[in-house]
């Protein structure tokens, strides 16, 4: 149960400092410090921060022994597909209007 915990608050942790990362203001602030062409990298370095930092927790998720830990009975287990189905959507809508280069930050 003690990794189960581990990984929740090392999730919210991950989560919270990806949003913070995000911030419009912060980015904002950051060019000004360091300027435009320093800028040009910072989707990019994120997109790699966020992915290094997010590979800890799935290796530990990992390494949790197989067992059910909930299960939703219908139909409260179709309304949560369809939200990941729609957050799906909304990725790949993200992803096509921003152009995947630009998203991943390697063609700023």
């Amino acid at each position: 149960m003690k990794s189960i915990a581990l990984i929740t608050l090392g999730f919210v942790l991950w989560a919270l400092i990806h949003s913070v990362l995000a911030d419009h203001q912060l980015k904002q602030r950051f060019r000004k410090r360091f300027g435009d062409r320093a800028y040009r990298w910072y989707r990019l370095a994120y997109n790699v921060f966020a992915v290094l930092s997010l590979l800890p927790l799935l290796l530990l998720y990992g390494q949790l022994p197989d067992r059910l830990l909930w299960q939703a009975p219908s139909p409260w287990r179709w309304l949560m597909l369809a939200i990941q189905g729609v957050g799906l959507l909304g990725l790949i809508a993200a992803v096509l209007h921003t152009r995947v280069g630009e998203f991943v930050g390697i063609t700023q």
